[in-house]
C-alpha cells in the first residue's frame, strides 16, 4: 500500500528534472518495454498512462505479420496438397514425416520464411500491444490469401466476394476504434495456466483424435481448429517471452513460458500442415483465422484481466456487431471460395478423363 503511494506521489512529481531524470519514464519510451508492468511482473498496468502510439505500432506491425501469415499459407497450403504421400501413424508423428517431405521443396521452404517474418512481426506487436488488439488484426490475412488462392488457381473474386471482403474490413476498423483496450498485464499467474491447460488439453486431444480419423473438409478443418487454438494460447506466451526477453535478456531462460512457447508452437506448425494437406485454403484458413483471435481474446480477457473501456449499451452492441461482421464475412468467403474451388477440381477431373479416353 505504502509503494502504492509513492509510485502516485512520483507520476504526479511537478519537477521537470525529476521527470526527465525518471529512468522509468525513459524505459518507456522504448518500444519493447512501451506496457511496462512495474516490479512485479503481476502487476496491473497504470490505467491512466496513454498508450494511443505503442497501440497503432502493434497494429501496423500486426498487419504486416498477417501479410506475412498470408503468404506463408499460400504457398505452403499448395506444396502440402501437392504432397502425394499420405500421413500414417499417430497425428504428431504423421504430421513430422510429412514436414521433412515438404522441406524438400523450395516454394514450401519459401512460405515458411514467410512464416518467420510473420511471427517477428507478431511478437514485436504483441510486445507493444494487448492481445484484444494484435490478433484480431491477424484475420486481415484473409484477405490477402484467398485473392492469391483464387489468382494461383485461375480465377477472380466476383463482386459479392469482394463486398465481403469490404465487410470484413469495415468490421475490423470498427472493432479497432471501439474496443482499444485499459489495462491489463503481461503475465498471467501460474495458477491461471494451470486451469486453461486442465481444459485444453482434453478438447484439443478430442479434436486431434477426431481429426485423425475424419477425411476431406472435415478433417481439414478440425486440424485447423485445434491450430488456431494451439496459436491463441502461443499468443499469450509470446507476449510474455518478449517481455521477459526485454527485461532479462539471456535470464528469460530460467522462466518456463519460453519452453512452453517452443513446444506448443511447434506442435502447432505441425498441425498446421496437416490441415493444409487434408483440403483446399478456403476450408481450413477461415476456420484458423476465427479461432485463433477468440481463443487469444478468451485469454487476454480472463487472466491477462484486459478489459475493452466501452460505455454505454450502444458502444457494446457496436462492438458486438464488428464481431458478428467478421466472423460472418469470413465464413461467406470461405463458403463462396470453396465452391469455385469444387467447380475447378471438377473441371479438372472432365479434363483428365477426356484426356484418358483420347489415349
Amino acid at each position: 500500500m505504502e509503494r502504492d503511494r509513492i509510485e502516485e506521489v512520483d507520476d504526479l512529481d511537478a519537477v521537470p528534472g525529476r521527470l526527465e531524470a525518471s529512468p522509468q519514464l525513459l524505459r518507456r519510451a522504448v518500444v519493447a518495454g512501451a506496457h511496462r508492468r512495474g516490479d512485479d511482473e503481476d502487476a496491473p498496468a497504470h490505467e491512466g498512462t496513454d498508450y494511443r502510439p505503442p497501440g497503432m505500432a502493434a497494429v501496423l506491425l500486426a498487419l504486416g505479420a498477417a501479410l506475412g501469415y498470408a503468404t506463408a499459407s499460400v504457398l505452403q497450403q499448395r506444396e502440402a496438397e501437392a504432397d502425394a504421400a499420405a500421413s500414417q501413424g499417430s497425428a504428431v508423428g504423421g504430421g513430422v514425416r510429412l514436414v521433412l517431405r515438404l522441406a524438400h521443396r523450395p516454394l514450401w521452404l519459401a512460405g515458411l520464411a514467410a512464416d518467420g517474418v510473420g511471427y517477428g512481426l507478431q511478437a514485436l506487436a504483441l510486445g507493444v500491444g494487448e492481445l484484444l488488439v494484435v490478433q484480431p488484426v491477424l484475420t486481415t490475412g484473409i484477405l490477402f490469401a484467398l485473392p492469391a488462392g483464387a489468382w494461383w488457381s485461375g480465377r477472380r473474386l466476383g463482386r459479392s466476394d469482394f463486398a465481403w471482403a469490404c465487410v470484413l474490413a469495415t468490421g475490423l476498423t470498427a472493432f479497432l476504434l471501439l474496443a482499444g483496450t485499459d489495462g491489463g498485464r503481461d503475465f498471467a499467474s501460474n495458477g491461471a495456466w494451470l486451469v486453461c491447460a486442465a481444459i485444453a488439453t482434453p478438447v484439443l486431444a478430442a479434436c486431434m483424435l477426431a481429426a485423425s480419423r475424419a477425411r476431406g473438409t472435415a478433417r481439414a478443418v478440425l486440424f485447423a481448429g485445434t491450430t488456431g487454438a494451439l496459436f491463441g494460447i502461443t499468443a499469450a506466451l509470446t507476449k510474455a517471452s518478449v517481455v521477459l526477453l526485454d527485461r532479462h535478456g539471456f535470464g528469460a531462460l530460467t522462466h518456463w513460458e519460453p519452453y512452453a512457447l517452443l513446444v506448443l508452437g511447434g506442435l502447432g506448425f505441425v498441425l498446421n500442415q496437416r490441415a493444409f494437406q487434408a483440403g483446399s485454403l478456403t476450408a481450413s484458413l477461415p476456420t484458423l483465422t476465427v479461432v485463433e483471435p477468440i481463443v487469444a481474446a478468451l485469454i487476454g480477457v480472463t487472466m491477462l484481466h484486459e478489459t475493452v473501456p466501452t460505455d454505454g449499451v450502444l458502444e457494446w452492441v457496436a462492438v458486438a456487431a464488428s464481431v458478428v461482421a467478421m466472423v460472418g464475412a469470413t465464413v461467406v468467403l470461405s463458403r463462396s471460395a470453396a465452391r469455385h474451388d469444387i467447380a475447378h477440381e471438377h473441371e479438372l477431373a472432365d479434363v483428365l478423363t477426356r484426356a484418358e479416353r483420347d489415349d
